[in-house]
């Protein structure tokens, strides 16, 4: 495959939706999000009061948790020393190896060390770990070049992550 290079520019709120969308779709934020309701549709079915009222008084989590993960998010984007994130990186994707050009330092990254890739927020993130990743904002991947670039995600990576 032809290699896939283009110049990106991540802002605060790439990585603010990112980390807020990742957050939400956490097993643990979904599950703390439908306890609520679970519980009071049980109650309702079972009549039981107690669940009923123990179904309703988890309800505040509806708007707890993505109101924590908008927090997070938020923190994660403006925090103290993040402004060398918002610089422009020259990105080379090719068969090989990831080239990444940051102003001062040059890189070279191996397929091997990323584990996948999704789309969120607006962005590629390339998975290190689980919760490691690099964002690449899909705006500065372009529409011409967007089909490459996705396929060599997946060919090195596999099939895009949910």
């Amino acid at each position: 495959m032809e290699p896939v290079s283009f110049t990106s520019r991540l802002a605060a709120r790439d990585v603010m939706r990112v980390s807020t969308r990742l957050l939400l779709r956490h097993n643990i934020s979904i599950l703390a999000m439908a306890v609520g309701p679970v519980f009071w549709l049980v109650g309702l079915a079972g009549s039981s009061e107690q669940v009923t009222r123990l179904g309703l008084s988890l309800m505040p989590l509806l708007v707890a948790v993505p109101g924590l993960a908008f927090l997070v998010g938020s923190l994660s984007a403006y925090r103290p020393g993040t402004s060398e994130l918002y610089e422009p990186v020259e990105w080379t994707f090719a068969d090989e190896s990831i080239e990444i050009r940051h102003p001062g330092r040059s890189a070279r990254a191996e397929w091997e060390e990323f584990r996948s890739w999704r789309f969120a927020g607006g962005c590629y993130v390339l998975h290190t770990t689980r919760t490691h990743y690099l964002l690449v904002p899909a705006r500065d991947v372009g529409d011409e070049r967007r089909v490459a670039f996705e396929e060599l995600l997946t060919s090195h990576l596999g099939p895009k992550h949910r």
